[in-house]
This record gives structure tokens, C-alpha cells and sequence, in this order.
């Protein structure tokens, strides 16, 4: 079992009346010595009193301190989105499979506000994506957790 570093999962649960709501958590894994993202759609079958999310689906992706830092380019506002819209690729070959996640955080137009981040898998044929927007208050608590993983990585 991965030791937590940081006693709580920062989490943005976005729950919609019509279910189709999702959520984004951070942790960091003090023995793997990195952070970790999920990302996960509301059962369609649940309302915003009563949302649970499908993490039977869940994407989940490995965070290095790039990762970090250029997530927090973007929740400073020093850069509008990751990679000027490419995103973060991220590939990993098994023996018969290859699997590839691009991760994407962008500043919303000023009519939404805040910022969207996403993240797409493919494995083989198998394409997912996942979505959830991300408010200007909850941008600077994760500004300060990415921040605080970094630094846990080099402590």
C-alpha cells in the first residue's frame, strides 16, 4: 500500500442535477515520491444531494515536478493552458498494450471563470476523457498543494 504524505486528498467534487458532474483529487505518495491526479465522472443514476462517482472508471495519472510546475503556470496565470493547448503526454508501453494520457489545464473565458482542467487515456482502442472545471479560490488551494508536493519531493 502507497504511504500517504499528506493526511488528506485534496478533492473538487462538481456534482450536476443531470449526472453528468465529475471530480478531481490530488495526493501525493511519499514512497513513490510524486503526485497523483484522478479524475472521475458522476454516476449518471445520482443526483447533486446524493453524487457518487464511477471510480470503477476513474483516470489516474502520475505527476512529476514538471507536471506540478506547469499546472501552476497556469493557476498563476503566467501561461493560459498547458503547452499552448498540446497538454502534458504522458506513455506507458506494457508488453502487448500502450497506454497514453494527456493532461490539460487551461484558463476558462472570462464569462466562466476559474480554469478546466481534463485529462483523455487511450489504451489500445479504449478512449476516455474527463473533465472538471476548477474555481479561482479552489485554483489557489491547489496552486499551494502542487507547490507543497514539489516540495516534499526534494525535502
Amino acid at each position: 500500500m502507497t504511504e500517504q504524505a499528506f493526511a488528506k486528498t485534496l478533492a473538487f467534487p462538481k456534482p450536476r442535477k443531470d449526472g453528468s458532474g465529475s471530480t478531481a483529487q490530488f495526493s501525493f505518495s511519499k514512497d513513490k515520491d510524486c503526485g497523483f491526479m484522478t479524475l472521475a465522472k458522476q454516476k449518471s443514476d445520482t443526483s447533486i444531494e446524493d453524487a457518487k462517482f464511477n471510480y470503477d472508471n476513474k483516470i489516474s495519472v502520475k505527476l512529476s515536478d514538471k507536471d506540478m510546475a506547469c499546472m501552476i503556470m497556469v493557476l498563476m496565470n503566467k501561461i493560459p493552458e498547458i503547452n499552448k493547448g498540446k497538454g502534458l503526454f504522458h506513455q506507458f508501453k506494457s508488453a502487448d498494450i500502450s497506454t497514453t494520457s494527456i493532461i490539460n489545464l487551461k484558463k476558462n473565458e472570462p464569462k466562466y471563470g476559474g480554469f478546466y482542467l481534463s485529462v483523455s487515456k487511450t489504451t489500445g482502442e479504449k478512449k476516455e476523457n474527463v473533465g472538471t472545471p476548477i474555481t479561482e479560490d479552489e485554483a489557489i488551494v491547489l496552486g499551494i498543494v502542487l507547490r507543497s508536493m514539489i516540495e516534499k519531493i526534494y525535502s
